[in-house]
C-alpha cells in the first residue's frame, strides 16, 4: 500500500521542477533563439494485485514524465523562408537605391552633359568658323567623356563593394554551417533517447534562423532533432550540412559555398569543384546577386549608350569636312582594355595596360605569356600575324604593356577590352577638326521641268536581315578543290565586302572518290590495292613496304609501284592524297566501282560516286540587285534567291544592264574576268538581222540595207524571256546594237557593233581620192585625197585620220603598208562617194576580229563604173546563256552558237588591224591535280586546251589539242609553250651551223639574228653561248666539236686535195693537222746527248719537227726546225740536220721542257698547225694556210706531200669547234638571217658565222620516204627573185655489174655513186639476184668513198656503232642490176637547167629511219627569206605531204601569251590572223570562273545557281578602303515620276531604284534623301563633293538632329531620353523593390508571430502556471504534512 508520505513527497518535487521550468521560461522571456517548455506529468501506478487488493486501485503518486520544448517544424519553416524573401527584397532595395542615387546625384549627370556638348555644337553651327565655339566644344566633348568615365568608375566601385558583401555574406554562412554542424555533433552524442538538451535545440533553431537570413534554406530533423540543411526551399537542392550520425566527423558534414564572378553575373557555387547552383533564390546572397546583375545591366546600358554616341557622332564627323576642306577624324573612341591573370600562374608577377591610340586598339583578345627559355614575353591574337616580343614591356598597335615581378614560365594574362564608358574619350584636339561642313552639294539640274527641291537627311538604317557571312567567313583564301567551301543549296554564298582589292572565284565540278581509312597498323602490312572502274577498266598496284599513306599516295601518283614497275594509275585518270589516317582517290572522268586494299585484312574504299556532277552558276550582285557577273536569271530564281536573308536590300530591284559588261557596260569600272570551258553564247549579222552589207552605185551612195523597219525578237533559251525590239528602216548595225542593250536588259545580253572596211592597194601608183561620211549630223563629212604607192597606202591612212574628229573613221595601215582598215567604232555605216583612184580598188567590210566573212563581203571601186558605195558593219549580240533571234515574228531564227574565245579559257587581243593575235591560256590553280594534306580529299585534273589556226591560202589548218591533266602545275607561259609547239608540229625546222673557230669568242661577245620575225642575242659567258631575246628556250645555240678526220696522208704526194668520206667540211672551217707520228720528250735532262730514248714509231730518213714545249728549245735544237730520224729502233733515234747527214749532239744543259715534241708530219703540213678548209665536195676538201685564203674565190690552197715524206696511215685533221644554232618548228618555215648591221655581221665572224659563207637549212616534218618523180614537187619563193623555185624529189638509179662480186663481199663499186651514209637503196635485179640480195627490198647505205657503198639492212645498222654490213656475192647478179635512191632538187623555174643553187638554194633528203626521211631546204644565210609558196602554185598539199605544213605567220611565245602575227612576202600579203578553239578540246574542273579587281565602294553577293555541286572555292585581298568621294545623280524615271534611278556621276550607270514614298525620303548608297514639291519625269538631281568646309554648317546640322532623333531604332529616342530611360527604369526598380521589401518584411512578421505564439514565452500564462503550480506544491506540501501527523499520531497510540 503505498505511503502518503510518498504520494505526497513525488507531487512535491514534480511541482517544484514545474515551478522552475515556469521560472525558466519567464526568466528567458527575451531571449533570442529560446523556445518555451513545459512540464508533462504522469501517475506513479502501482503493480497490479488481487480483486480483494483495494489498495491497488490508488496509484503511487505522480512524476514528470518530459520537459517539453515548444517546437512546430511547420511554423519555424514558414518564418525562416519568409526570413530569406524579406533579407532578399530589403538589401536588392538597399543596393539599388545606390544605383539611383549614383545615376543622378545631382544636376550634374549624364543627359545634362550630353546637352552641354549638343549647345556647343549649336554654337559652332551659328558660327562654322569661329574657333572660339569650337574650343569650347572641344571641352564639353571631354566632359562628355569624362562623365562616362566617371559612371563606368562609379559603377565598377559598386559592383565592387556589392562583391565584397557577397564574400562577406558567404564567409557567414559557412561559419553557421560550421556551427549547426558542431550543434549536430552535440545532439547525437547525448545519450537522451530523444535528443540533445533544450538549450542545443534552441541553437540550433537561432543558428538555422541566422544561416536562413543569408540564403534560403530547407531543413530536415533527424530522431534526436539533428538538422540537414540544403540550399534552396525545393527539397533537393545541395545538401551544405549533413545529418550525420557519426558525431565525431564533425565539420566534415558540411559543404562550403562560395559566389563568383562569372561574366557579368555572380553565380553562387557548392564544394571544392564549384559547382554552380540556382537553389539561392532568397535571403541577403540572393539579393546581392540580383542587384549585381541590376547593376552590371545598367553598366551595359551607359556602354551600349557610350558606343552608340561614339559611333553617331563618328558617323557624323565623318561624313563631313573640316575647316581644311579635308574629311572629318573620328570624334569620340570606346577603346579600352584591361588585363586579367590566368588563375593557373604560379607566380606573383604583375602588369598594367596603357592604351596609346584608342583608334588602333582592336575589339580583340590577346595573350601574354612567359617563356622562360627565351626570357621573353609574347604577345598574340587572331589579329596579329606574328607574336610581339618583349622583356619589361611590349609596344603593341595602339597600347603598352609593362610587366613587373619575376615571371615564371607559362605564367599568362588575358588583355581583353573592358567597358565602353570606361575607355571612353574624346579624340579632337583642333579646333578646326569639327567636320561642320557638308560633303555633299545637292543641286538640280537647270533643265528640270518640276518644282521638286532634294535635301540630303541624317541616314535612316534599317535592320540588317543578312544571313551570309562575310568573304574571309566563308573560303579558306586558296583555289584548291580540295579546299574548296561546299554548300547545302543554291542561293547566297558569301559577301565581298566593299573596297576589296580582288577576289578570285572558282566553281568546281563533282568528281567520283574513293577514302580508305586506315590504322597504323593496317600501314604495317600493305601489300596491294586495287582499283575498280564502273566500266570494269581496273588496276593493281604493288604497295609492299610502304609504310606512310604520304608514302602510299606518292607511288600511285608517280605510276611506278614499289619495285619500280609501271603502272596505270594516273593514266586511268586518278589521283591519290594521303594524310592522317585517310586515303583519297579521285577520278577525273569514271566512276567507281570499288576499291580494296590488301593488309593484314582487306580494307575496303568507301565509294561516293555523286548525282550532281556539274559545277554550280557563279552569280555577282550588288545589294541593290545589279547583276554583273554571271548567267541571266529567270523570274523564279529572283524571287527565290534576292532576298534580304541572302544580303539584298529590302528595296533591290533585278536589273541586267551590266551583266558580264565590257567596256563602259563595266559596272563602275569593276574589271571581272569570267571564264567558262564553252564561252558565251554568240549570234553575228548586219543591222537588217541577216548580214553585213557592202553596196556600190555609179555616182549616188546607195541606200540602207535596212530598207524597212522589222521586229526583232530576242530570246533567252535558258529563262525563257524575250523582247520585241523594233528596228526602224535605214538603221546602222550600232544603232540596232544601242536599242538591244536599252530595251533588253533584263535578258542578258550584251550586243557590239563595228564596221571594218579593207581598203587593198591598187595595182599602180597615183591618188585616190573620195568623200568620206559615217558619222551622223551635218557637215561631218570631208574630202579625202591622197598620193600613194602600190605598195603603200601610208599617206592614204593619214589623210582619213586626219578627219577621224569629223568623220567618226579611223584608219589603220596594215604593216606592209599594202592595205588600210577603216573603221567606224560605233558601228555606223561608212559611206563613200566621188570615188578616184589609178586602178579598180577593192573593199571588204571585215567582221570585229578582222576576218573575213564566210562569204566575202566586197565591193570594187573604180574611176568610171562605181564611185560610191554604202558599209554596213558586223552586229554581235552575246549572252553568258543559250539565246536565239527572230526577225518579224519568227519568220528568221537565229541560234547563238558558244565561242570558246569569248569568255573562255584563252583570252585574246588584237593589234589594230588584227595581223598580230595575241593568246594567253588562262590558268587556274584549281585544274591541277592536288590532295588535301590530311588526305581528305583529292581532285584529279581534266585540264586540255585547244587552238586552230586557218592556213593561209591553201591547205589544212593547225589544230592542236593539248593534255595537261597529268600535270601537276604548268604556268601559262608554260602551257602557251605546248600550244604553240602543238601548232607547230607539223612545221619544218631551222637550223645553222657556222664554220669552225680556231678558239671560241671571249666572254661578253655578242651578236644578233634574226629568226621567226624576232631578233636574238647570242653573248658568251663562262665559255658558254647564252640566248636572249625572242622567244625563250626556242633558239638554242653551243659550240659542237666534230670528230677527227682520219687521213692516211703518206699518199698525199704533191696534191692540194685530201679524200675523206663524207668530211662533212664546210668551206672556211678552221682544221688542225695532227701527225701521228709523235713523241713527246723530256728534254731537260739532255747533256751532250745523241741518242733519244723514248718509244716510237719513226723509220729512218723520216722527217722530224721538233717543238719546244716551253718558253726556251733545248740548247742544240731549233724550234720548229725539221731533222731526219737516224738509227732508229723501237725505243730509241737519233737526229741528223740533213736526210743521210751525220748524227747531231744535243748540247742540252739549257732550255728544253717535259712537253718537247718530235713529230713526223707530211710533207708540206706542220704538226699542230691548224688551217682552214675548202670544201670540193662530200668526200673531197682542200686546205689553205687563213680563212682569207679559204674563202677567197678562187681560194688559195696547200700543195701536200710533194717531198714524198712524213705522215702516217693515222694522220688527223680535227675540225675545231663550229657554233650550232637551232630554232626548232615555226610555221613560217623562217630561215636564220643577220639584221642589216655591219658591226654585227663582224661580231658574227667570231662565232664563225659569216653569212656568206654558212648555210641556213629548213628542214620538213618527217615524212614516209616518197618515191623518186619528175613531176611531183612544191613551190617556194625567195624575196627580191620573181622565179619561183621547184623542189622535186628525184631518182638517183645507179646500174652495177654485179656478175663478179666475189662471195662475202660488202662493198659495191659505182662511179660517182652520190649516195649518203643511210640513204634508202631499192635493189632491182636485171636477172637472177645477186647472192645476198633480194630483188625488189630496199636496203640502206654505207658510204666507204665516192666511188665505193656497202649495203645495210636497217638505217640503225648504216649509221650507228657498230656497224653492221651486209655480206653478198660469189654467185648471180646481173649486168643490168640496179640500185636507186632519192634525192631532193631545187629548181628555179621548175627548170633542170637552172637550178636554184644560182640563187643559193639547194635541197636534200635525208632518211631518218627505215621508213621515214626529211627534206631540207638550204639556203645562204643572208637577209632574204624563203616562202613556201601555199598561195599561188596550189600544190599545198604536196608541200604537206613533203613535210612542209607552213604559213605566213610567225608564232611565238612571248611571256604568257602566244603571238601570231601575219607577215607579207612575195607570194601574199600580210593579213588578220583568224584563231578558233577545236570543239570539245578545252576541259576544266572549274565550270566557271570569276577574277573581280576594281571592286567599288560598295558590298557585292556571290550567288550559286543552276543546282550544280556547290563547290566553291575562293582566294581574295584585302579590303582597302577608297579614298575617292563618290558622287551621284539622281534621275526621276522617263515615265514615272514616283520613281528614281540613283546613277554614278562618273559612270552614268544606275546603282539603285527607289520608288519615291508619300513622305518623299528615300535611302540609297548610304544616305538619306527627301524630295520635296513636285517631281516631274526625266527631272535630275546631282550629289556632289563639297571640296570646302569654311562656312558651311550642314553636317553639323545633322549632328544637331541627334539630339532630337531616334538614335537607336525606331522610338528608341535621343541619347538624353536613352539615359533617362535607364534612369527611369532603375527608379521604377527602387520603388517596386521597396513595396516588396514591405510585404515581405509585412509577410515575415507574420509567421514569426505565428511561429512565437506557438513557442515563444508569454508572461501572463507563465504568470497563471506559476500560481498553479504553487497551489499545487502547497497542497503537495499539506499531503506531506498531513501524512506526517496521522503517522505522529499512529505513533502515538502504539506507544501507549
Amino acid at each position: 500500500m503505498p505511503s502518503l508520505f510518498d504520494i505526497g513527497k513525488s507531487g512535491l518535487q514534480s511541482y517544484r521542477q514545474s515551478l522552475a521550468v515556469t521560472g525558466q521560461n519567464i526568466a528567458n522571456v527575451n531571449t533570442d533563439g529560446y523556445k518555451k517548455r513545459d512540464v508533462a506529468l504522469e501517475e506513479v501506478t502501482g503493480a497490479g494485485g488481487g480483486v480483494t487488493e483495494i489498495s491497488d486501485q490508488t496509484g503511487l503518486g505522480v512524476r514528470v514524465e518530459q520537459i517539453r520544448r515548444a517546437f512546430d517544424e511547420f511554423l519555424i519553416d514558414k518564418a525562416r523562408q519568409s526570413s530569406s524573401t524579406f533579407k532578399k527584397a530589403d538589401t536588392f532595395s538597399d543596393e539599388v537605391r545606390d544605383l539611383e542615387n549614383l545615376l543622378l546625384p545631382s544636376d550634374t549627370n549624364l543627359s545634362s552633359s550630353i546637352g552641354n556638348f549638343f549647345n556647343s555644337l549649336q554654337d559652332i553651327a551659328a558660327y562654322p568658323d569661329d574657333q572660339a565655339s569650337r574650343i569650347v566644344a572641344i571641352e564639353k566633348g571631354k566632359d562628355l567623356s569624362a562623365q562616362f568615365n566617371l559612371y563606368a568608375e562609379r559603377l565598377e566601385t559598386e559592383k565592387k563593394q556589392i562583391l565584397d558583401k557577397v564574400k562577406n555574406a558567404v564567409t557567414s554562412v559557412n561559419l553557421l554551417t560550421d556551427q549547426i554542424s558542431n550543434v549536430n555533433a552535440k545532439i547525437l552524442a547525448s545519450g537522451v533517447a530523444t535528443g540533445g538538451s533544450n538549450a542545443l535545440l534552441d541553437q540550433r533553431d537561432l543558428v538555422l534562423g541566422q544561416l536562413a537570413e543569408l540564403t534560403q534554406i530547407t531543413v530536415n530533423y533527424g530522431e534526436k532533432g539533428e538538422a540537414e540543411v540544403r540550399l534552396g526551399k525545393t527539397g533537393s537542392g545541395p545538401i551544405i550540412v549533413a545529418a550525420d550520425a557519426e558525431p565525431t566527423k564533425g565539420n566534415d558534414t558540411t559543404t562550403q559555398i562560395d559566389v563568383i564572378n562569372q561574366g557579368a553575373r555572380l553565380q553562387p557555387v557548392v564544394g571544392i569543384n564549384q559547382i554552380a547552383t540556382n537553389q539561392i533564390q532568397a535571403g541577403i546572397i540572393s539579393g546581392m546577386v540580383d542587384a549585381y546583375a541590376m547593376i552590371d545591366d545598367t553598366q551595359n546600358e551607359i556602354d551600349n549608350l557610350a558606343i552608340l554616341v561614339s559611333k553617331e557622332f563618328n558617323e557624323a564627323n565623318q561624313s563631313g569636312l573640316d575647316l581644311d576642306g579635308k574629311t572629318g577624324k573620328q570624334m569620340f573612341t570606346v577603346s579600352s582594355l584591361t588585363a586579367v591573370e590566368n588563375p593557373t600562374n604560379r607566380s606573383s608577377v604583375g602588369i598594367a595596360v596603357f592604351v596609346t591610340d584608342p583608334i588602333k586598339v582592336k575589339s580583340s583578345e590577346y595573350k601574354v605569356i612567359y617563356h622562360e627559355n627565351e626570357e621573353l614575353w609574347k604577345l598574340t591574337s587572331d589579329d596579329l600575324k606574328l607574336p610581339i616580343s618583349g622583356k619589361q614591356s611590349i609596344d603593341a598597335e595602339g597600347f603598352k604593356i609593362s610587366f613587373f615581378g619575376e615571371p615564371l614560365d607559362g605564367d599568362e594574362f588575358s588583355i581583353v577590352p573592358s567597358s565602353a564608358s570606361k575607355g571612353m574619350s574624346f579624340l579632337l584636339s583642333r579646333p578646326q577638326d569639327f567636320a561642320a561642313g557638308a560633303k555633299t552639294l545637292i543641286s538640280s539640274s537647270s533643265s528640270n521641268t518640276g518644282t521638286a527641291k532634294l535635301e540630303e537627311l541624317a541616314p535612316i538604317k534599317f535592320e540588317d536581315k543578312t544571313i551570309i557571312k562575310d568573304l574571309n567567313n566563308v573560303f579558306s583564301n586558296g583555289l584548291s578543290p580540295v579546299t574548296a567551301s561546299t554548300f547545302a543549296s543554291d542561293g547566297g554564298a558569301a559577301i565581298i565586302k566593299a573596297d576589296t582589292s580582288f577576289v578570285n572565284l572558282s566553281s568546281y565540278t563533282a568528281q567520283p572518290e574513293l577514302q580508305f581509312g586506315l590504322s597504323s597498323s593496317d600501314l604495317t602490312s600493305l601489300t596491294s590495292i586495287t582499283i575498280t572502274m564502273a566500266d570494269s577498266s581496273t588496276v593493281t598496284i604493288d604497295i609492299t613496304g610502304v609504310e606512310t599513306l604520304n608514302e602510299l599516295a606518292d607511288v600511285l601518283n608517280r605510276s611506278r609501284d614499289v619495285s619500280g614497275n609501271a603502272h596505270g594509275f594516273r593514266s586511268m585518270g586518278l589521283f591519290a592524297s594521303g594524310g592522317g589516317s585517310t586515303l583519297s582517290i579521285a577520278s577525273n572522268d569514271k566512276q567507281f566501282s570499288s576499291g580494296s586494299i590488301a593488309a593484314a585484312t582487306t580494307i575496303n574504299a568507301n565509294v561516293v560516286n555523286p548525282s550532281i556532277t556539274s559545277a554550280s552558276k557563279l552569280q555577282i550582285f550588288t545589294r541593290e540587285g545589279r547583276h554583273l557577273a554571271g548567267e541571266v536569271l529567270s523570274d523564279s530564281e529572283i524571287a527565290e534567291f534576292l532576298t534580304e536573308e541572302n544580303g539584298f536590300n529590302r528595296f533591290a530591284e533585278y536589273r541586267a544592264d551590266y551583266l558580264n559588261g565590257t567596256g563602259n557596260e563595266k559596272y563602275r569600272g569593276i574589271d571581272i574576268s569570267r571564264s567558262t570551258v564553252g564561252g558565251n553564247h554568240v549570234i553575228s549579222y548586219g543591222a537588217n538581222g541577216t548580214a553585213a552589207s557592202a553596196q556600190r552605185h555609179a555616182s549616188t551612195v546607195p541606200a540602207s540595207h535596212v530598207s524597212a523597219a522589222y521586229t526583232l525578237t530576242l530570246n533567252s533559251t535558258t529563262t525563257g524571256k524575250s523582247k520585241n525590239i523594233t528596228v526602224p528602216i535605214e538603221s546602222s548595225a550600232g544603232y540596232v546594237a544601242k536599242l538591244i542593250n536599252d530595251e533588253a536588259k533584263t535578258l542578258g545580253i550584251e550586243a557590239t557593233a563595228s564596221t571594218k572596211v579593207k581598203i587593198s592597194a591598187p595595182a599602180s601608183n597615183g591618188t585616190i581620192s573620195f568623200n568620206l561620211l559615217s558619222k551622223a549630223g551635218v557637215a561631218n563629212d570631208a574630202d579625202i585625197s591622197a598620193s600613194i604607192l602600190s605598195t603603200d597606202l601610208t599617206n592614204l591612212a593619214n589623210s582619213i585620220n586626219n578627219f577621224s574628229g569629223r568623220t567618226g573613221v579611223v584608219a589603220n595601215l596594215s604593216s606592209d603598208k599594202k592595205h588600210i582598215i577603216m573603221e567606224n567604232l560605233d558601228g555606223d555605216d561608212i559611206q563613200v562617194s566621188s570615188f578616184s583612184s589609178p586602178n579598180t580598188v577593192e573593199m571588204e567590210v571585215l567582221k570585229n576580229d578582222f576576218s573575213s566573212f564566210s562569204s566575202p563581203v566586197t565591193v570594187t571601186l573604180d574611176n568610171t563604173n562605181f564611185k560610191a558605195a554604202r558599209f554596213s558593219g558586223e552586229l554581235q549580240i552575246s549572252s553568258a546563256s543559250a539565246i536565239s533571234t527572230s526577225n518579224n515574228g519568227g519568220g528568221t531564227t537565229v541560234t547563238g552558237v558558244q565561242n570558246a574565245l569569248n569568255d573562255g579559257f584563252l583570252n585574246v587581243t588584237s593589234s589594230s588591224t588584227g595581223e598580230i593575235k595575241t593568246i594567253k591560256p588562262i590558268v587556274l590553280e584549281g585544274d591541277f591535280s592536288n590532295g588535301h594534306p590530311d588526305g581528305l580529299s583529292a581532285s584529279s585534273s581534266v585540264l586540255s586546251y585547244g587552238l586552230t589556226i586557218p592556213a593561209d591560202g591553201n591547205g589544212a589548218a593547225f589544230s592542236t589539242t593539248i593534255d595537261i591533266s597529268k600535270n601537276e602545275s604548268l604556268k601559262a607561259s608554260e602551257i602557251a609553250k605546248k600550244i604553240a609547239n602543238g601548232l607547230r608540229a607539223n612545221s619544218p625546222s631551222s637550223e645553222v651551223i657556222g664554220t669552225a673557230v680556231k678558239s671560241i669568242p671571249n666572254d661578253g661577245s655578242s651578236f644578233r639574228i634574226n629568226y621567226d620575225g624576232l631578233s636574238y642575242t647570242l653573248s658568251m659567258e663562262n665559255g658558254e653561248v647564252i640566248v636572249s631575246g625572242g622567244e625563250k628556250d626556242l633558239v638554242t645555240a653551243y659550240f659542237e666539236n666534230p670528230d677527227p678526220i682520219t687521213v692516211n696522208t703518206t699518199g698525199l704526194g704533191g696534191t692540194d686535195t685530201i679524200t675523206a668520206t663524207e668530211h662533212n667540211l664546210k668551206t672556211g672551217d678552221a682544221v688542225t693537222y695532227n701527225a701521228a707520228e709523235k713523241v713527246t720528250v723530256d728534254t731537260t735532262t739532255f747533256n751532250s746527248t745523241n741518242t733519244i730514248s723514248i718509244a716510237n714509231d719513226f723509220a729512218n730518213n723520216d722527217p722530224v719537227v721538233y717543238k719546244k714545249g716551253g718558253s726556251l728549245p733545248i740548247s742544240g735544237l731549233v724550234d720548229g726546225t725539221t731533222y731526219f730520224v737516224k738509227n732508229r729502233s723501237a725505243n730509241s733515234f737519233q737526229l741528223a740536220a740533213t736526210s743521210g747527214g751525220a748524227v747531231i749532239t744535243i748540247t742540252g744543259g739549257t732550255g728544253g721542257s717535259v712537253s718537247d715534241t718530235f713529230s713526223s708530219p707530211r710533207g708540206g703540213l706542220v704538226d699542230g698547225q691548224t688551217y682552214f678548209a675548202v670544201k670540193v665536195d662530200a668526200h673531197n676538201f682542200k686546205l689553205a694556210s687563213n680563212y682569207t685564203l679559204a674563202t677567197n674565190t678562187p681560194p688559195s690552197v696547200l700543195t701536200i706531200g710533194a717531198s714524198g715524206v712524213g705522215g702516217n696511215a693515222l694522220d688527223t685533221f680535227d675540225p675545231e669547234k663550229n657554233l650550232y644554232i637551232s630554232g626548232g618548228k615555226t610555221l613560217s618555215a623562217s630561215q636564220f638571217s643577220f639584221p642589216v648591221d655591219s658591226t654585227n655581221d663582224d661580231n658574227a665572224k667570231l662565232f664563225g658565222m659569216k653569212s656568206e659563207n654558212i648555210k641556213s637549212t629548213f628542214t620538213g616534218s618527217s615524212i614516209t620516204t616518197p618515191a623518186g618523180s619528175n613531176t611531183t614537187h612544191f613551190h617556194m619563193k625567195i624575196k627580191d627573185n620573181a622565179s619561183p623555185i621547184g623542189v622535186f624529189i628525184k631518182s638517183n638509179t645507179k646500174t652495177i655489174n654485179t656478175t663478179g662480186v666475189g662471195g662475202s663481199s660488202t662493198t659495191l663499186t659505182s662511179t660517182g655513186h652520190g649516195f649518203k651514209t643511210g640513204d634508202k637503196i631499192t635493189y632491182a635485179a636485171g636477172g637472177t639476184a645477186l647472192n645476198g640480195l633480194t630483188n625488189g627490198t630496199s636496203y640502206f647505205a654505207k658510204v666507204v668513198d665516192a666511188n665505193t657503198f656497202s649495203l645495210a639492212s636497217s638505217f640503225d645498222n648504216a649509221t650507228q656503232e657498230p656497224i653492221a654490213l651486209l655480206s653478198f656475192g660469189g654467185g648471180n647478179g646481173h649486168a643490168g642490176d640496179t640500185f636507186s635512191t632519192v634525192f631532193a632538187s631545187a629548181l628555179l623555174n621548175d627548170n633542170t637547167s637552172t637550178p636554184a643553187s644560182a640563187v643559193g638554194i639547194t635541197a636534200e633528203i635525208n632518211q631518218i629511219s627505215d621508213t621515214n626521211a626529211q627534206i631540207t631546204i638550204i639556203k645562204e644565210t643572208d637577209k632574204k627569206q624563203i616562202i613556201v609558196d601555199r598561195v599561188t602554185a596550189g600544190d599545198h598539199a604536196q608541200a604537206e605531204a613533203f613535210g612542209f605544213k607552213t604559213s605566213q605567220i610567225n608564232l611565238n611565245v612571248l611571256d604568257d601569251g602566244i603571238r601570231a602575227q601575219s607577215f607579207t612576202s612575195d607570194v601574199s600579203g600580210s593579213h588578220a590572223i583568224d584563231i578558233a578553239v577545236p570543239s570539245n578540246s578545252v576541259k576544266s574542273l572549274i565550270g566557271n570562273n570569276l577574277s573581280i579587281s576594281n571592286i567599288p565602294s560598295e558590298d557585292l553577293i556571290i550567288l550559286m545557281t543552276g543546282n550544280g555541286s556547290k563547290k566553291i572555292a575562293s582566294n581574295y585581298g584585302e579590303v582597302i578602303a577608297s579614298n575617292v568621294d563618290e558622287e551621284f545623280k539622281i534621275q526621276v524615271d522617263s515615265t514615272n515620276n514616283k520613281k528614281v534611278e540613283v546613277l554614278d556621276s562618273t559612270t552614268g550607270h544606275t546603282i539603285a531604284t527607289r520608288l519615291i514614298p508619300d513622305d518623299g525620303v528615300i535611302t540609297a548608297v548610304e544616305k538619306t534623301l527627301r524630295l520635296t514639291g513636285d517631281a516631274k519625269v526625266k527631272d535630275s538631281f546631282t550629289i556632289l563633293n563639297n571640296n570646302d568646309g569654311i562656312g558651311d554648317n550642314r553636317n553639323i546640322l545633322k549632328m544637331l538632329d541627334l539630339q532630337q532623333s531616334d538614335v537607336n531604332g525606331k522610338n528608341s529616342g535621343s541619347f538624353q531620353d536613352i539615359f533617362n530611360k535607364i534612369a527611369t527604369e532603375v527608379g521604377a526598380t527602387v520603388r517596386s523593390s521597396q513595396m516588396e521589401a514591405q510585404d515581405a518584411e509585412a509577410s515575415m512578421n507574420e509567421a514569426v508571430a505565428l511561429e512565437d505564439e506557438r513557442s515563444g514565452v508569454s508572461l501572463d500564462e507563465e504568470a497563471a502556471s506559476l500560481i498553479q503550480f504553487q497551489q499545487a506544491f502547497s497542497a503537495n506540501a499539506r499531503i506531506i504534512q498531513t501524512a506526517r501527523e496521522l503517522f505522529d499520531s499512529l505513533m502515538r497510540v502504539v506507544s501507549r
